[in-house]
């Protein structure tokens, strides 16, 4: 069983510890050892009810047994079946648990698990140092104890902090070490996992088509396995990349697909994910109301579930839709609250976002803190280092530049964008699409077409980098 689910082969692996249990009888011990393999070879498939039934059965034997290195095994498994339904502040009480009963023990083996999932946590909350430090005392134990497997989910796991923390050059680095170590184990979940974390990272440097490849590899493992959770985060991502270079059609058909496996398995965070960026779909479409329903939607999960970074990211999805809709007092206050909690999270990326769209509601209002803003969010974009999520500013630029009364500097900025948009493939952001039709609009409206079309001609000559550092002064 131990051996098909390494391969993937998860019905083998399922028959094979039921023929166990059956052979078991009266024996607690291993009862209470294929109670757990199906805990988690039901985990491992995304059906995450049964998975706890059977962990709540192999619980209840170990402990009248008194196997305490068993039953950290149970809790640890407990709170990745948890973390993994997105419950991730519950999660850390079994996680804790068992890590405690780990070291009490000196199971290493079980520790390092443990400390890998609460970094796992720690990183679905945001605090990335946090997650950092788990997932690297993970490894060092994994690597001490010659644990190849165990080492390459946590190389993977510190690529996913660099990420997060803008360090491109060392995630490729851990990424790449982490998909090699597991080809040549040939674990093929771990493989499929490596191929998402690369495709996000090449997404974010706007490699699609490598993306693309490694999207549609993972997914393809995932579907061979059956792994309900792997097939939504792959499906997730293809939508998320169609999504971004323009290909609304089908970024909604992976999307919808990829929430109903969320549905089905009761995933409510990554149902909230797949929400807001399906909204940010919808509303490319032209399709504000459904928009509207999905981040609500999305915005009562995150509240229900604690889930601050979720949370705030629908906050400012909504402030920018009452902008869209004039109601900039609305906006203001959603906005204003998107940001308090982005600073308290020290989400950088989140800070970005909300500085714009606040800046647009000052441009609405005509109050003189929308360059402050619009320049601020701007500079928190440019440190990420993902050329795409600055284009958002420049938009506000030219927004900036048609309300101080000049036009043909407004039409220069719309001019730079469209260049950058073309070079990168990309699509513009759902969340400026109707301020930058309005801009485009009162521009050409004040000027002439022959000098409305030499003004943006110059502008989309500067390179994105030469039109970052005349927003920011710096040209």
């Amino acid at each position: 069983g131990q051996v098909f689910e390494l391969l993937g082969n998860w019905d083998e692996a399922e028959s094979d510890y039921r023929a166990a249990l059956e052979l078991a009888k009266a024996d607690a011990a291993l009862t209470a050892s294929a109670q757990f393999a199906l805990g988690k070879i039901n985990r491992l498939r995304g059906d995450y009810a049964p998975a706890l039934e059977w962990l709540g059965q192999a619980q209840e034997r170990r402990t009248t047994l008194d196997d305490e290195a068993g039953l950290a095994q149970v809790l640890i498994e407990t709170g990745v079946v948890l973390w993994r339904k997105g419950e991730d502040v519950p999660a850390r009480e079994p996680l804790n648990a068992g890590l405690t009963l780990a070291r009490a023990v000196g199971e290493k083996l079980s520790a390092a698990l443990a400390l890998n999932e609460l970094g796992n946590v720690a990183f679905n909350l945001s605090d990335y140092a946090a997650a950092q430090a788990l997932h690297e005392e993970s490894l060092s134990l994994r690597r001490e104890l010659g644990d190849k497997l165990g080492s390459a989910t946590s190389l993977g796991n510190l690529g996913n902090v660099a990420i997060m923390q803008h360090d491109y050059a060392a995630a490729r680095a851990l990424h790449e070490e982490s998909l090699s170590l597991r080809r040549d184990l040939g674990d093929k979940k771990g493989i499929a996992m490596s191929l998402t974390n690369l495709g996000v990272l090449n997404q974010d440097e706007c490699n699609y088509m490598t993306a693309r490849k490694q999207y549609e590899e993972s997914l393809s493992l995932w579907s061979e396995m059956g792994d309900k959770y792997g097939m939504s985060s792959a499906l997730h991502n293809q939508g998320s990349l169609a999504e971004e270079i323009g290909d609304y059609t089908t970024a909604r058909a992976f999307l919808e697909e990829g929430l109903s496996l969320r549905r089905e398995m009761g995933d409510k965070q990554g149902i909230i994910i797949s929400l807001q960026i399906l909204a940010s779909v919808a509303r490319a479409q032209g399709d504000i109301a459904t928009a509207r329903v999905l981040h609500e939607e999305s915005l009562a999960l995150s509240k229900e579930m604690d889930l601050k970074w979720e949370f705030a990211g629908s906050l400012g999805s909504l402030g920018s839709l009452a902008l869209e809709q004039g109601d900039t007092a609305t906006a203001r206050a959603l906005q204003e609250e998107s940001l308090a909690l982005c600073n308290e999270m020290d989400d950088k990326g989140g800070v970005a976002s909300a500085l714009l769209d606040l800046g647009l509601v000052d441009l609405a209002e005509n109050k003189p803190e929308a360059r402050e803003h619009i320049v601020a969010g701007l500079r928190l974009r440019m440190e990420a280092g993902r050329q795409w999520f600055q284009l958002p500013s420049l938009v506000g630029m030219a927004g900036l530049a048609l309300g101080a009364g000049d036009a043909a500097e407004a039409a220069r900025w719309l001019g730079a964008v469209a260049s950058a948009l073309k070079a990168l493939g990309v699509a513009m952001a759902s969340s400026v699409l109707h301020f930058h039709a309005q801009t485009l609009a009162a521009v050409r409206e004040q000027l002439s077409e022959a000098a409305f079309q030499s003004a943006f001609d110059e502008g989309s000559q500067w390179s994105l980098e030469e039109a970052v550092k005349r927003a920011l002064g710096e040209g």
